[in-house]
């Protein structure tokens, strides 16, 4: 960034070469700025004379400075990454901008600076996404706002899918409005067959076949579904950001359900019919059961034992998926690492009574922070206050933030329990 600036530095010497910027560093000496011809880029070109905003920080191409002025207060600071600064108070009109330093840092302390030591600077220039401002040899560049991590663009997320996907994506809708998203921006979907496996989900595209059910997802988990839908049609109805696809549940720990014929011909035809070019797939890594769980076929083949069925989960996926991660695949998402995770703090209490595979209403709120972090990279801390599921489960604070702890580990660390 430093280079760029440089390089800034110098086209902007060089367009005002004629004219110059004093500095006065001591004396009561009055500063005397040369002003320049109308520029041939200038910061407003239907009023050139306006006063120029100063509002937020700047950033200096020379010595890695930021200034920062506070405009009902008329007043700047200015830091640099070598340990000094100053700050004082600032006066501009739309030619000049003068800073009288009151006080300078020295790394220690604030102290008295020279009498009378000011900065002048001349009047703004644009230049690409920021604005420079010349000051002697230097050149500071006024850089617009980032932009919000949430909120600029539509969150339209389709998954290609079953149960356990409808589970984590249950919350998600809420937790990305309360990261600040725009309700009307959020577009959460599911494509529902319960059961459906990769080898499925591949077989229902090549025949077109009207066997999904659309699940859309509203404030506080509510669904609406649509049924007898192609999957074709779900693809194609809006410029999704993200598309999700998943192993069945009871495969997932089985290599022999990961058909590399399956998975390589879903990738292409999510990427050949969405009609966002760019396009994120990613891959939904599943949960281990719970031992009260009524799939007992399933259960049995992993001897009774929830770390058996995880671990083989999370070897087949490392196996059968990781490798078309950056070839297909954008990433995993370890929502059965996090819900591990979680089963070290909460114990088996995430599944429902009824089944003990899918989850209860606490369990998809875990899960759906993982989501939330794994694809956006946001967090639970956002929340002010608990959060009521559905079923009358209360997610305390307390709960959230262990759960955005788990989702964390879970993120650093897909493939291995982390105990909390």
């Amino acid at each position: 960034m430093k280079n760029h600036f440089r390089i800034f530095g110098i086209i902007a010497l060089a367009a005002v070469i004629g004219f110059s910027v004093t500095a006065c560093p001591g004396g009561d000496d009055t500063a005397n700025p040369a002003v320049p011809g109308e520029p041939d880029n200038p910061g407003n070109p239907s009023d050139p004379g306006e006063t120029p905003s100063l509002e937020g920080s700047w950033y200096s191409a020379q010595y890695s400075e930021t200034f920062t002025f506070n405009l009902a207060e008329g007043t700047f600071t200015k830091m640099s990454d070598q340990g000094w600064g100053e700050r004082g108070t600032f006066t501009y009109t739309a030619n000049s901008i003068t800073c009288t330093i009151t006080e300078a840092y020295d790394g220690g302390t604030w102290k008295e600076p020279n009498p009378g030591a000011q900065l002048v600077w001349v009047r703004p220039y644009a230049f690409g996404d920021g604005v420079l401002v010349l000051y002697g040899t230097n050149v500071y560049v006024k850089k617009e706002p980032e932009p919000e991590p949430v909120g600029a663009a539509p969150y339209r997320i389709l998954s290609i899918g079953a149960s356990f996907t409808r589970d984590a994506m249950t919350y998600l809708r809420d937790m990305l409005v309360e990261n600040g998203v725009d309700n009307e921006d959020i577009l959460v979907v599911n494509a529902y067959i319960g059961g459906q496996t990769l080898a499925g989900h591949a077989s229902n595209a090549k025949s077109n076949s009207p066997s999904y059910t659309r699940q859309s997802f509203g404030t506080r988990g509510a669904v609406t579904n649509t049924d007898s839908v192609r999957l074709l049609d779900l693809i194609t109805s809006s410029g999704w950001d993200y598309i999700n696809i998943q192993q069945g549940a009871d495969q997932a720990g089985n290599p022999s359900a990961y058909n590399e014929a399956d998975i390589e011909y879903l990738l292409e035809y999510v990427k050949t019919n969405c009609p966002n070019p760019d396009v994120k797939i990613m891959f939904h890594m599943t949960w281990a059961y719970d031992p009260h769980t009524t799939q007992t076929s399933v259960w049995n083949s992993f001897h009774q034992d929830q770390m058996e069925m995880y671990n083989a989960i999370v070897d087949t996926v490392q196996d059968k998926i990781l490798p078309y991660v950056g070839n297909g695949f954008e990433f995993i998402i370890p929502s059965g690492t996090a819900i591990q995770n979680a089963r070290t703090v909460f114990e088996n209490v995430l599944t429902t009574a009824g089944d003990g595979y899918h989850l209860n209403d606490f369990g998809k709120f875990i899960a759906g922070a993982m989501w939330l972090r794994q694809i956006y990279g946001l967090s639970l801390d956002v929340f002010d206050s608990p959060y009521q599921a559905q079923g009358n489960v209360t997610v305390t604070l307390d709960d959230m933030a262990a759960i955005a702890q788990c989702a964390e580990d879970a993120f650093n660390d897909p493939f291995e329990v982390t105990e909390q």
